[in-house]
């Protein structure tokens, strides 16, 4: 994987307490979530950050991170197919 840290635009919606993303944009390219591989939420002093590993459509792989008090979501890493 792809080490990238960019802010993309996220559709998300809300779910038992978390948070849980639909598809995103990056690069002008739209990724519908077709899987979430992993998922994890992690207290940092009173900040709260959930992290996504997902697959999509176009095809790839991405880690998703989201800080809850920003509202910020950050594209960590990637792996896409070359078609």
């Amino acid at each position: 994987m792809q080490d990238i840290h960019e802010k993309i635009q996220v559709f998300a919606r809300s779910y038992k307490g978390t948070v849980r993303p639909l598809q995103f944009i990056w690069r002008n390219q739209q990724y519908n979530i077709i899987d979430i591989l992993k998922s994890k939420k992690q207290k940092v002093g009173r900040r709260v950050f959930f992290y996504f590993t997902v697959t999509t459509l176009p095809e790839g792989t991405f880690e998703l991170e989201f800080d809850l008090k920003t509202g910020q979501w950050l594209l960590l890493r990637a792996s896409v197919s070359s078609s």
